[in-house]
């Protein structure tokens, strides 16, 4: 140390205070743009080590020496402090000494390494105090102000919607939404190639600022990196100041921040999605179509919309986008897992916290992987509900044609108290092509039932949609008169969210039924002497399906006995989509004679149920078994998205995936079968790639089913087998279940099985044996048993073979959930074969049975050998008392109907009637029989009210006319028939009793 700077610390420590000049303040100035009265600091950014520089400007700083008399030595400076919107004190390591004028500042920011601090914004003076106390102020020498924030940014072309896309060979308008857009010192605007490259500056005389918003004028021809399938670009806006957006650690993507520039637009055609809503706890899948063309590998799909705790629109991803043909693409909406892969569902309170914050519509944007985009928004934008409007049931189910005063509808889902206070009912129905849905009068409303009036709707209070979900003008109203199966809507009415019930029915009262129309497909196998069940999975979906039967005239050379099954999902308003086989669970052996019910096993799915038939030989079986219409919940989930690497050996382009479980042999609903598959899951290769699944275990799994699209781009629906890996996870248990990988590496060709389709059954579970063997007979399940009546027996079934004895004419069994108890037999009043059987209670017949009553019907047949018919003077029709007072029962006394023939509008002189080889169903208080008779063998068809008019009390009760319809229908022997909402399907059969009869495949149903 120098002699004089000893001498003055010696000084300095023997003085009884520090002597000093007091300062004086006169502003501050920015290093960074210079600016001073008042300088600008960016307290939210700033080089991290250095900080924010700012000078203080004045006289007579004064430093001083420190630590003389220790072995480190220093300066300590005066200490600086900020008064404004907070009081702040600059730590002393951050303030600099360049002369007793100046003093440098390194102001600290949010984003300082040590220190860091944000100042809030505003004006704020500055003091500089001296070591010896002196001080001095300057009001209003800082301003803080904050940095620029882009919130979204859109480019609106001379026509067509707003994008975040522009087109280089046309002038644009870019609109940048955000915050701090500092009129009094315009941002510069510049557009930044993400590949490198010199940014495109925007004109400053083109650009208009206010605080929220910028508009900038862009000419054509300004991007020299445009391309035809889009460059991306990053809108930076530079404050003045110095501060900058967007930052290190805003906010990026398409849309917020970023944009793609065309060489030349190519726009895709009008986008509809359906549905345009989702719940919050749930991802929702939705169809997009196109009035264009997609291009054929799966486009690019966002959602502009915030997550969950912010307000902030951000570019999320949609799931599985999959290309279904070249209008149509499907996609997942991660309603749910917003940004993160899971979870998909969660209905608990408080579920899904990462996903998208209810509200919108939210934009969807879409682009084809050849540069065409679109766009989906406003009042064709998707809307995030915090619960939709859910139907739970409605009562009644059934009505006449003279209408309700009071349509009860009830809430269901998490809450059951979800409908709106404005939502709307609505009845919904085919019009033609498109969907008529018309308001129905509200009675009263709350947030858990809706009362309505059915009755007739004019036009004016009506809507349409065609088969994209676009609305129209309704071109007609509803009439009330119209028989038939409706679809009951929720409607809210300040956004698109609605909730359906399938559905009402609306019959005749003592009409004869309509005339029978086609059911939509036809079955793939012609067949015939086959049931015909519907039954339902656990997502409520309905299906019908065929079992068994045989492809010809009975016990004739050339037809077979059949084990195949096949199904047809059902839509909302009880048309057939296309039949289906099940190739991996037909019968476990061939039968027909057979019949089928199903049971529906609240919160969890439906089980049919087959019963007896007769085997190839014409032998009489006593076999029952059980299958399960196999759950979507059971399907494994896989990852999503699922990113391709090198090394491998698939195409550039897009492949579709799929996994399933195949179960353990000891699963006791499912036994060694196969769940549903998952849904497809994307991935878009580079070329020479491979790709790695993974998803949650499946517990019971033995193996797993991968499914992979065969060729590169192909659509959707065309994944076969790739590979059969053994289960890897041995303990799936947990919260958070372990997961199962495969890598694809594009080595193998998939071939052979496809997925399973949503309504396929398991495999099938043996239950307790029929007491009798038998065959050609009627089943039916009254309140909690199984039924079954009549019936041949013994070994020559498919010839004359002899019929169950009446002594043990009916069987029963009780139902527990998915299975059966031992059955146990009664008696009917007369042997017989190749009848029906059918139940009347407070659901098929309302305005006659009462609640908790329900009558077994069981009609026509044939006995003896030769065979006749049985007849209304010999038993044709008896009934006996299944339920009483809600039990059913396990005794049962049959008796004799006494209904006679009626009006013969074919002048068949006889006031007896009988059938054989039909069906017979009581719906809407009718009893409807279907048949060939006892005369001539002519399938014919009778209807008539079950108790004459009068409530069904006794077996006396079931009396008056069957009447013999004038209703158009398909002739048809040996058909399976069943009852669902307002039809009775019919489907199959012969064209008569004749042994060179015709076999059909064709499908009816008969409105009632």
């Amino acid at each position: 140390m120098c002699a004089r700077s000893l001498l003055l610390v010696l000084c300095l420590a023997c003085a009884k205070g520090i002597q000093g000049p007091t300062p004086s303040v006169t502003g501050a100035v920015s290093e960074q743009d210079h600016s001073m009265g008042p300088a600008f600091l960016c307290s939210a950014q700033g080089d991290p080590a250095a900080g924010w520089l700012i000078d203080a400007l004045g006289d007579n700083f004064a430093p001083l020496p420190a630590g003389a008399l220790h072995e480190h030595t220093g300066v300590a400076m005066p200490k600086v402090t900020l008064a404004g919107p907070e009081s702040y004190a600059l730590p002393e390591p951050y303030v600099r000494f360049t002369d007793k004028t100046r003093m440098p500042l390194a102001m600290r920011t949010r984003d300082s390494t040590a220190d860091a601090h944000e100042l809030a914004p505003g004006d704020y003076s500055l003091t500089v105090t001296n070591l010896n106390g002196a001080s001095a102020t300057k009001a209003g020498a800082i301003r803080v102000i904050p940095p620029p924030a882009v919130v979204s940014v859109e480019v609106v072309p001379p026509t067509g919607p707003t994008t975040p896309r522009l087109c280089n060979d046309k002038p644009s308008r870019v609109v940048i939404v955000g915050s701090g857009f500092r009129q009094d010192g315009p941002p510069a605007v510049s557009f930044v190639p993400q590949a490198g490259g010199a940014a495109v500056q925007v004109a400053a005389s083109t650009l208009l600022v206010t605080p929220t918003e910028l508009d900038a004028v862009i000419p054509a021809g300004k991007f020299q990196q445009a391309s035809a399938t889009g460059t991306p670009y990053t809108i930076q806006v530079a404050d003045p100041a110095g501060c900058v957006a967007p930052y290190t650690t805003d906010t990026h993507g398409f849309g917020v921040t970023d944009i793609k520039v065309y060489s030349s637009c190519t726009n895709l055609g009008t986008l509809t999605a359906n549905p345009k809503f989702g719940w919050q706890q749930k991802n929702q899948t939705i169809t997009i179509h196109n009035t264009k063309t997609f291009s054929g590998p799966a486009p690019a799909v966002l959602i502009s919309a915030p997550i969950k705790g912010s307000t902030l629109a951000v570019p999320i991803p949609l799931l599985r986008v999959a290309f279904v043909d070249a209008n149509t693409i499907t996609a997942v909406v991660p309603t749910c897992s917003g940004l993160a892969p899971t979870p998909v569902t969660d209905i608990t309170a408080g579920g899904c916290p990462k996903g998208i914050q209810p509200g919108g519509p939210y934009t969807i944007d879409v682009e084809d992987p050849s540069g065409a985009f679109g766009t989906l928004s406003g009042a064709e934008g998707f809307t995030v509900m915090g619960e939709p409007p859910i139907v739970a049931s409605i009562n009644p189910a059934a009505i006449d044609t003279g209408g309700t005063q009071d349509l009860t509808i009830n809430s269901g889902g998490v809450t059951g108290a979800n409908f709106e206070a404005t939502s709307k009912p609505q009845i919904v129905f085919p019009a033609g092509a498109n969907v008529r849905a018309c308001d129905l009068p509200v009675v009263s409303q709350t947030a858990s039932a809706i009362h309505a009036k059915v009755q007739a709707v004019a036009q004016a209070n009506c809507v349409e949609y065609d088969p994209n979900v676009k609305q129209l003008a309704a071109t007609g109203g509803f009439a009330v008169t119209n028989v038939g199966f409706y679809v009951i809507r929720v409607q809210n009415t300040a956004d698109p969210a609605f909730g359906d019930f399938s559905g009402l029915v609306i019959t005749a009262p003592t009409a004869a039924p309509s005339n029978a129309q086609p059911a939509g497909a036809a079955l793939v196998t012609a067949r015939a002497d086959f049931p015909l069940v519907q039954a339902a999975d656990d997502a409520g979906n309905h299906y019908l399906y065929a079992l068994g039967g045989i492809d010809g005239p009975m016990g004739q050379a050339g037809t077979n006995t059949l084990s195949s099954i096949e199904m047809s999902p059902i839509s909302p308003f009880g048309s057939l989509g296309a039949f289906q086989v099940l190739d991996r669970t037909a019968l476990g052996s061939v039968r027909h004679g057979l019949s089928a019910v199903s049971v529906q096993v609240p919160g969890d799915t439906g089980y049919v149920f087959v019963i007896g038939g007769i085997d190839s030989t014409g032998a009489a079986l006593a076999t029952v078994e059980r299958a399960q219409v196999l759950r979507t919940a059971d399907a494994p989930v896989i990852h999503s998205p699922i990113a391709p690497a090198t090394g491998g050996l698939l195409a550039s382009g897009t492949w579709y995936y799929r996994v399933s479980a195949l179960l353990a042999a000891s699963d006791a609903k499912n036994p060694g079968g196969e769940t549903l598959a998952s849904d497809e899951e994307p991935v878009t290769a580079g070329g020479a790639s491979k790709a790695t699944l993974s998803w949650p275990c499946i517990a019971g799994a033995a193996k797993y089913r991968i499914y992979r699209s065969v060729a590169v781009n192909a659509a959707t629906g065309t994944e076969r087998l790739l590979a059969e890996p053994a289960a890897a996870v041995t303990s799936c248990t947990g919260p958070a279940l372990p997961s199962e990988t495969f890598t694809d590496d594009g080595s193998i060709t998939p071939s052979g099985l496809k997925p399973q389709p949503a309504g396929a059954i398991g495999r099938w579970v043996a239950m307790p044996p029929l007491t009798t063997p038998r065959g050609q007979f009627g089943a039916r399940i009254a309140g909690d048993r199984l039924y079954v009546a009549g019936g041949c027996t013994g070994a020559s079934c498919n010839a004359d073979g002899g019929e169950v004895p009446a002594s043990s004419g009916y069987e029963s069994s009780q139902i527990s959930l998915n299975a059966l108890g031992a059955f146990t037999t009664g008696a009917i009043g007369h042997a017989r074969k190749q009848n029906a059987l059918s139940i009347a209670s407070n659901p098929t017949a309302p305005d006659r049975v009462a609640a908790g009553e329900g009558w077994l019907v069981v009609e026509g047949g044939i006995q003896g050998n030769p065979h006749t018919v049985l007849t209304t003077t010999t038993g044709a029709i008896e009934v006996g008392h299944a339920i009483v007072a809600s039990v059913s029962q396990t005794s049962i006394a049959f008796a004799d109907a006494t209904y006679n023939q009626g009006t013969d509008i074919n002048n068949l002189n006889t006031y007896n009637f009988g059938r054989r080889g039909g069906w017979s169903e009581v719906a809407g208080d009718r009893l409807f029989g279907f048949g060939a008779n006892a005369i001539n063998d002519l399938i014919l068809f009778r209807s008539g009210d079950v108790c004459n008019g009068s409530p069904c009390t006794s077996a006396a009760s079931f009396t008056g006319n069957l009447q013999l319809e004038a209703t158009t229908y398909t002739v048809r022997f040996l058909p399976g028939a069943t009852l669902y909402g307002g039809f009775v399907y019919s489907a199959g059969g012969l064209t008569s009793t004749a042994t060179n009869a015709t076999i059909l495949s064709s499908v009816d149903r008969i409105p009632y």
